[in-house]
């Protein structure tokens, strides 16, 4: 059975384009631990729906499509990174990211509401 899930994001700081130039993108720097669990529960197929909340008129831009298996975010182990997390052990991780294929970008932004 497949899933459907809404990713947030932002034109800024990843974008639509930016999914469809590298046809396959990590989806990362989550932290948030409802977001972390839905990551966890997505499984392979499951088709995503990409939405820009923090733009003038918010909505859906996008679909893509779960790759692979969970791995562990990397930069919550870099003490550089903006999404460094002391609590993070690499043998305990805490923070997640997937693997998201890009399907399509919608003609025109869909309004949510």
């Amino acid at each position: 059975m497949r899933n459907y899930w809404l990713l947030k994001t932002e034109p800024g700081s990843y974008s639509i384009e930016d999914l469809k130039r590298q046809k396959i993108g990590v989806w990362d720097g989550v932290r948030n631990y409802q977001a972390r669990n839905n990551l966890q529960a997505m499984n392979t197929g499951d088709q995503v729906i990409i939405y820009y909340s923090s733009v003038a008129e918010p909505s859906a831009v996008g679909l893509g499509i779960v790759e692979g298996e969970p791995s562990s975010d990397m930069a919550q182990f870099d003490k550089k990174s903006k999404y460094f997390d002391p609590k993070a052990k690499p043998d305990k991780p805490i923070w997640l990211s997937r693997g998201i294929k890009y399907l399509k970008t919608f003609k025109k932004p869909i309004k949510l509401g």
